[in-house]
């Protein structure tokens, strides 16, 4: 009998490690529960297997059993052969928080593992939050990608203030992987947000204050955060909080009541630089009205001055964007690894696109003037750029201008130009049309919502057409099902979600639409019939803002497995993930099952999720 109890929790851990059990949770409870010499037996000899995939489950177990019997067999783990099973060895050291194994995963920082490695010794050393190891952090950051820069600042607040303060100090917030880190960590952290506002308040040393703030233009939050800075003394707390509130994710009503109270701050130089960011939304009245009362009231004439020229200026801004199609030569904003999707898009628009150089998101067309306004419904590009002039970056001194804008004077619109580079030519442009001028459909956002461009390129890849039942299983608030409909004709739409608020917001969002069916429901187990579904869509958890990891190692199995169930013969799946090799290897299984049409990087925020396309044989 002890013999059939022993080998049943071993076998429980082959299950486990095979993916046949799904539930790690389970078999620990298991283990939890067993004598302890079974328990013992049965994890020692799992340690010492020759299959990785073993041993890396063996290390789960133990951080989720959280037993610190097994801390001294978790350094053994650091220095195995296989990087999967020193990364589980980390994340075990993590969930025990075990302050011993420090100097051992400094010395892992500098042996050159990989991301996934790198980024779960970041979170242990945040969870098990030894602020002598913010040394290791710092030198993580130099050269780190964004999204391990995110981790890393997660993992320094854990450690504490002081930690927290010497990243930051560390931080160069010119570099852009820099800034979409403080941006992606800020805006789904409320813990990180807090730390800013807590850091900026207490701290009386100018040196430390002045690297807070240079961070600051680059952190968004939330109403009640701005309120408290821009009612701050210092003068450089309400400046750098002018420059974050415009950059922020916040709603544009109450972006320009923030902007438009410090039009009337103390210090000119808060006025002049909220004067320069409202220069952009002077079609508003009401922030027209306050740079109206700002020339004719503020005390100081340079500000008059200054407030006037935004006027004019806006004027002849206007002249200009007029003008500037009469010569037929644009940009198209997309997202980069998208480009080839603005293209296919416009054609079945009928929309015949001249296109010259392309690249980084950005694609350089020749069009007539009357075809500008057609591209106001393309969903795959953001917003459309006129070309003003261009040259070769490596002969700045031959330009070549627009001839319909030369007479008036450029010079003083420098600020609101912008410069896109495309291979060698960097163009000067002005935006036709904007995102807001955009045709889209209604929506409710969450912070999750996925970007229209991406949405509208994964229906693309589905092949839409009038007979689609079109199902996302994780539909958070509906974007991916709401660009379909948009799109057009089709048999039906299905979507759920675990998340009841979410299933709300896309049933808000979806309401107009006819054939739409929400339900609150678990992608891995659908309540949809064999064989029934023609496109399957999925935003899939990334493992950051939604999920982890190693959720997703016992997920995505199980999600492919439903997938291949309820596809027809000749469907598509559309998925789109950051956990790339993770869904390739969840798709091996089904490799006679199912062809793999596509696989796509796309640049969105400081990631670089891949659009995969699977077509069932």
């Amino acid at each position: 009998m002890v013999v059939l109890l022993k080998s049943n929790l071993y076998a429980s851990i082959l299950d486990l490690a095979k993916g046949k059990e799904k539930s790690r949770v389970k078999v620990a409870k298991n283990l939890l529960s067993a004598p302890v010499e079974e328990r013992e037996e049965a994890i020692m000899h799992g340690l010492h297997a020759k299959d990785f995939k073993v041993r890396r489950t063996i290390f789960a177990l133990i951080g989720e059993m959280r037993d610190e019997k097994f801390a001294d067999q978790i350094f053994k783990g650091l220095k195995d052969k296989h990087s999967d099973v020193v990364q589980m060895a980390v994340w075990a050291m993590g969930k025990l928080r075990w302050k011993k194994g420090v100097p051992a995963l400094s010395e892992l920082v500098n042996k050159g593992f990989g991301f996934k490695v790198t980024k779960t010794i970041v979170w242990a050393i945040g969870e098990i939050g030894d602020p002598s190891a913010v040394a290791d952090l710092n030198n993580l950051l130099l050269g780190a990608s964004a999204r391990l820069t995110e981790g890393i600042l997660i993992s320094g607040m854990k450690l504490g203030h002081s930690a927290f303060i010497k990243l930051i100090q560390s931080l160069d917030c010119k570099q852009e992987t820099v800034q979409a880190a403080l941006k992606d960590a800020s805006s789904s952290s409320g813990n990180i947000r807090g730390a800013f506002i807590r850091a900026i308040v207490r701290t009386k040393d100018n040196q430390v204050l002045s690297s807070l703030l240079a961070a600051l233009p680059y952190v968004t939050f939330y109403d009640a955060d701005y309120k408290r800075l821009v009612d701050d003394s210092r003068e450089n707390v309400r400046l750098a909080a002018c420059r974050s509130i415009a950059n922020s994710l916040l709603p544009k009503n109450i972006k320009l009541s923030y902007l438009i109270k410090l039009l009337r701050d103390s210090s000119n130089v808060v006025v002049k630089t909220s004067l320069e960011h409202l220069s952009s939304y002077i079609n508003e009245e009401r922030v027209k009205n306050s740079i109206e009362s700002l020339k004719l009231n503020h005390p100081s004439p340079k500000i008059r001055n200054l407030a006037e020229t935004v006027i004019e200026s806006e004027t002849v801004l206007q002249q200009i964007q007029a003008s500037v199609p009469k010569w037929g030569r644009y940009i198209l904003e997309t997202l980069p690894g998208l480009e080839s999707f603005v293209a296919e898009e416009a054609a079945l628009q009928g929309i015949t696109l001249h296109k010259g150089a392309g690249g980084d998101g950005w694609i350089e067309v020749v069009q007539d003037e009357r075809d500008i306004e057609k591209l106001r419904s393309l969903h795959t590009i953001m917003q459309v750029h006129g070309i003003l002039a261009y040259f070769n970056e490596k002969d700045k001194d031959t330009i070549i201008f627009n001839p319909y804008v030369q007479e008036y004077n450029i010079g003083q619109l420098t600020n609101r130009f912008q410069e896109i580079k495309i291979q060698s030519t960097i163009f000067q442009t002005v935006p036709v049309i904007t995102e807001k001028e955009m045709i889209r459909p209604a929506r409710r956002l969450r912070s999750t919502s996925l970007d229209w461009r991406v949405a509208r390129a994964m229906v693309l890849c589905s092949k839409p057409s009038s007979h689609d039942v079109f199902v996302d299983p994780t539909c958070g608030s509906g974007t991916l099902l709401l660009d379909r409909a948009a799109y057009g004709s089709y048999r039906s739409l299905k979507g759920g979600d675990l998340n009841v608020e979410a299933v709300q917001t896309a049933a808000d969002n979806l309401r107009e639409w006819e054939n739409v069916d929400l339900q609150i429901w678990d992608a891995a187990s659908l309540p949809l019939a064999d064989s029934s579904v023609s496109v399957m869509v999925s935003n899939l958890p990334f493992g950051r803002r939604v999920g982890d990891h190693e959720s997703n190692v016992a997920l995505y199995p199980i999600f492919i497995k439903e997938v291949n169930r309820v596809l027809n013969s000749g469907g598509r799946a559309v998925l789109l993930t950051q956990e790339v090799k993770l869904l390739h290897h969840a798709i091996t299984p089904y490799k006679n099952q199912f062809t793999l049409e596509l696989d796509q990087p796309v640049e969105m925020g400081g990631l670089t999720p891949h659009i995969i396309v699977l077509k069932k044989d």
